[in-house]
């Protein structure tokens, strides 16, 4: 299963380190100075998207009723089939935002 990680997470803990290293009393830029600046600079390259996921569910649900129960559908007691066919719709957006 793949696990994601917050991008600005991971650049401010590189940005971090990378302060730190500057603040040693013999400072040089090394090696591995250099691999954190391009490790940084590789991960501005990457792309991230915000998904408003209330919207999406509100989409979903309207779609899987026949916008039938609208205001009383939340979702609570979903039957297997609807579990799965959310279930689906998520995934299928999640690939959707890989591919943009």
């Amino acid at each position: 299963m793949k696990q994601y990680i917050d991008k600005s997470a991971v650049v401010a803990e590189i940005e971090r380190r990378l302060e730190e290293y500057r603040t040693y009393p013999d400072y040089q830029i090394d090696s591995n100075y250099m691999e954190l600046c391009d490790i940084l600079s590789f991960l501005d390259t990457l792309e991230t998207k915000e998904v408003d996921l209330e919207a999406e569910l509100n989409t979903w649900r309207h779609n899987h009723f026949h916008g039938r129960r609208d205001a009383d559908a939340t979702g609570e007691y979903l039957e297997r089939a609807s579990q799965l066919d959310l279930a689906r719709h998520f995934f299928i957006l999640g690939l959707k935002a890989k591919r943009e």
